[in-house]
């Protein structure tokens, strides 16, 4: 169940009743630096400063311009992210989602799950969960 949503020019990012932030990116938009930086005021919104799992939900047929990917990647804006679960059926993503674990190395665990495992990844997040979550 949402506990509050916020809708930005390349999601619905929702605040689950399990403390999970999920992203539903939306289908065919292009991603920029500038979208991702209202997506990252959402989550400021919608945590307020704690910690949180994410549940991301890749947008078909969804890209990313090169800037936006490697600001994604930044380490001082993933501070919030305890684990990351990423959902897609798109092999253009999953080569990006790739490139972010294999180059990035991220601070927190991080998988990707096809697009019908929702309910996988979220259990997966789950054992993930600490004290910190809402």
């Amino acid at each position: 169940m949402t506990i509050k949503s916020i809708s930005t020019k390349i999601a619905l990012i929702s605040m689950l009743e399990n403390g999970i932030i999920k992203v539903h990116g939306h289908s065919n938009v292009h991603i920029t630096v500038e979208f991702m930086i209202e997506n990252d005021q959402a989550f400021e919104q919608l945590l307020q400063g704690r910690e949180a799992l994410f549940l991301t939900i890749l947008g078909e047929n969804a890209t990313i311009d090169r800037d936006a990917e490697n600001y994604f990647s930044d380490k001082d804006r993933t501070k919030m992210i305890i684990a990351e679960a990423l959902l897609t059926s798109q092999t253009h993503h999953k080569l990006i989602i790739l490139k972010h674990i294999v180059h990035s190395k991220p601070d927190y665990a991080i998988k990707a799950f096809k697009i019908d495992q929702e309910r996988e990844a979220i259990q997966w997040l789950l054992e993930r969960k600490t004290d910190n979550l809402f």
